[in-house]
């Protein structure tokens, strides 16, 4: 009996994705290959799953591969790193006049189910070799973006901007995830420490000795992204990160059931990047 009761749910959920991908393409307007090669576009909404800091690969991406067979999904065969966010919405420089890309980006947004989702979500993902950047918004000029190098996986509930750009592959045109703007100061997952709640029992907790590990060079900036316009300054301070208590970070979460896994957001304008340093603004 559970053969065929695995069997019904199984069809169940593939007959659902064909209806969902069936639905996309009739609402879906504008094609990728439509798209100009170079163009930035931004998607802004509260971070619901992440991994930023380092790439799904090895035994991870081996049981990714696993979990989207069987749940009727393409797997992804190379390391890559991904965003999801709900609330989402796409900032657009013209109201008016949206260009071609934000209205591609508008047509991706999706809405779902899963639980701590609001209104529509937006998903992006990334195959190259390469981290996303980070950077922060600086609250005193929010056209300035300052540069950080991720300590652990992103918190969810972040107000964040998914900066997104068109690329000519080998054959075709895509969208990729280029980088990654925090509209707050950047908080992170963290296992919860014994020593604090030991203490609570009267007992007094020795962590295991461990070598210092050795810094980690910070992921460069795509050669794409147009925001290098300013000379190299000083390093300046590093910004203020808050942690928080997690027990269950990124790395055992699974990422969002999302047919349409496509990066989609907005074309850079009066915008200063500093590649080497941390909001509310208009994207």
């Amino acid at each position: 009996m559970s053969y065929y009761i695995k069997r019904a749910k199984r069809w169940r959920s593939l007959r659902n994705k064909l209806f969902k991908e069936i639905l996309f393409m009739v609402n879906r307007t504008i094609s990728t290959q439509s798209l100009t090669p170079g163009e930035l576009f931004c998607v802004r909404g509260k971070l619901t799953y992440g991994r930023l800091a380092k790439q799904i690969d090895g035994e991870q991406l081996e049981k990714d591969k696993q979990r989207r067979a069987a749940r009727g999904m393409r797997p992804i065969e190379r390391p890559y790193t991904s965003a999801t966010i709900t609330e989402a919405y796409v900032p657009l420089k013209d109201k008016n006049h949206p260009t071609l890309e934000e209205r591609y980006a508008q047509e991706s947004l999706y809405t779902s189910h899963a639980n701590g989702s609001h209104g529509f979500n937006f998903s992006a993902m990334n195959l190259g070799n390469r981290l996303p950047w980070i950077g922060v918004r600086d609250p005193q000029d929010p056209m300035k973006i300052e540069q950080i190098v991720l300590t652990n996986e992103l918190a969810s509930g972040l107000d964040v901007t998914l900066v997104m750009r068109v690329f000519q592959g080998k054959t075709n045109k895509d969208v990729t995830l280029d980088g990654v703007i925090l509209n707050e100061p950047p908080r992170y997952f963290a296992s919860a420490n014994p020593t604090a709640s030991l203490s609570a029992l009267g007992i007094t907790f020795i962590p295991a000795a461990t070598e210092a590990p050795a810094a980690e060079a910070a992921p460069m900036a795509h050669e794409a992204f147009p925001f290098t316009n300013q000379q190299a300054q000083p390093e300046p301070a590093p910004a203020p990160a808050q942690t928080f208590t997690q027990t269950n970070p990124w790395e055992n979460a699974q990422e969002p059931e999302n047919l349409f896994n496509k990066p989609f957001g907005f074309k850079s304008g009066g915008i200063t990047y500093n590649p080497q340093g941390n909001g509310n603004a208009p994207f």
